[in-house]
């Protein structure tokens, strides 16, 4: 039987679920005594306590250290997006630990169904244009938490989101290196304070009431000739409803449009179950995904407020 440790029981909660329907055993981590983990913290775990995976589920400035703790105790480390503080801390976790295995979650990318006929279409017809939309009406998780806290969630909320954005792309090419020398990629400070959201340690605002917090965030490139752009956004006043979508623009003129919506417990767990039977080789094929996701976002530059996200409903 295949053990995983998941390390936070909010997000890992799901994961715990998925494991469990996969038949593996579980142990959990979590200082909050009221969600009943096996352990208060890793340092208090005893030392012949291993596993074969680990899941990182903690708030993103934790990310690294607490992988650094779980070295000792298993060779493969899945980490919630969006990773490690930049790609350069990524890299070198590798090239310090080359025996550890290091992922990044990208459960959109085991979206098999979907995904699948997507591709039949592109090979049946080709591709002009593939749009990846996850724009959020007014949801703005744990407002005023480590999570809207720029300097802690490194960068903003809507940088959150991108990586899923990314790896959509990149599963539908088939295709880690989907940046190219000119492509762009900006962020835009667009959060106010409303009736729902009355504390937040963003920082201080603008006379005009926007907060130094990059909530919405754009990325354009060609691969191949193939236009792709993500967009990505948690919180944008005056539209109808949240825009969870995927457009693939087919040489025939048609337009593919999948709404994605929140991602089945089944793509967690064929990631999970990929990255667990992964071997050396494949592993190696597979680091530049991640390390594509983290060169992006390392490249957003923040923007003064831009009409980005109504701009690109308004052309769907």
């Amino acid at each position: 039987m295949k053990t995983i440790c998941i390390v936070g029981l909010g997000i890992g909660q799901l994961y715990k679920n998925v494991a469990e329907s996969l038949g593996w055993k579980t142990i959990t981590v979590d200082p909050n005594i009221l969600l009943r983990a096996d352990y208060r913290d890793l340092l208090t775990m005893p030392d012949d306590v291993k596993f074969d995976m680990a899941v990182i589920c903690t708030p993103n400035h934790t990310h690294e250290p607490i992988a650094r703790l779980l070295v000792k105790r298993t060779d493969k480390i899945v980490v919630e997006k969006p990773g490690f503080a930049t790609l350069q801390h990524w890299m070198k976790f590798q090239k310090e630990f080359p025996k550890v295995k290091l992922f990044m979650v990208k459960n959109n990318m085991y979206r098999v169904p979907e995904l699948e006929y997507i591709r039949e279409s592109i090979r049946d017809y080709g591709v002009e244009s593939i749009k990846i939309l996850w724009i959020n009406k007014n949801r703005i998780p744990g407002a005023g938490s480590w999570f809207t806290t720029k300097e802690l969630a490194y960068g903003g909320v809507s940088v959150d989101l991108m990586p899923h954005a990314l790896s959509v792309a990149q599963a539908i090419l088939r295709e880690p290196n989907i940046t190219t020398d000119n492509f762009i990629a900006r962020c835009y400070q667009a959060y106010t304070l409303n009736d729902d959201v009355f504390d937040t340690n963003y920082g201080n605002s603008n006379p005009d009431g926007v907060y130094d917090v990059d909530d919405q965030a754009y990325f354009h490139t060609y691969v191949y000739g193939i236009s792709v752009e993500c967009i990505t956004a948690w919180k944008v006043d005056n539209i109808a409803r949240d825009y969870a979508e995927w457009h693939i623009k087919l040489k025939n003129g048609f337009t593919l449009k999948y709404t994605a919506g929140l991602c089945p417990e089944e793509a967690y767990a064929a990631m999970l179950d990929a990255y667990m039977l992964m071997t050396d080789k494949k592993y190696q094929e597979y680091i530049e995904y991640d390390r594509t996701i983290h060169h992006i976002i390392d490249s957003f530059i923040t923007n003064p407020v831009i009409d980005l996200i109504h701009n690109a409903i308004d052309e769907n």
